[in-house]
């Protein structure tokens, strides 16, 4: 079961805060803190099944292990794709 992330995109934290800066400067660590500590659940890029983006599986910037289809998949983590 995949729970909703309470910020379901960046546009959610725009609506709250004013000022863009503090957005550009703490939203891109913020949002893979929290998708990596919640283990976010993404379709693999072949669609057929679901990779868990955690910590554990982080092997560079953005780039997570992809057991199941063996190999490395991109994330962005604002536009959470």
């Amino acid at each position: 079961m995949c729970y909703p992330s309470p910020f379901s995109s960046i546009q959610d934290v725009r609506g709250l805060l004013s000022d863009e800066s503090i957005i550009n400067e703490s939203a891109p660590s913020t949002f893979r803190e929290y998708n990596t500590e919640q283990m976010l659940q993404v379709q693999s890029p072949g669609g057929n099944h679901k990779v868990l983006i955690t910590k554990q599986g982080e092997v560079g910037h953005g780039e997570y292990l992809d057991p199941r289809g063996n190999k490395v998949i991109s994330f962005d983590h604002l536009r959470q794709v």
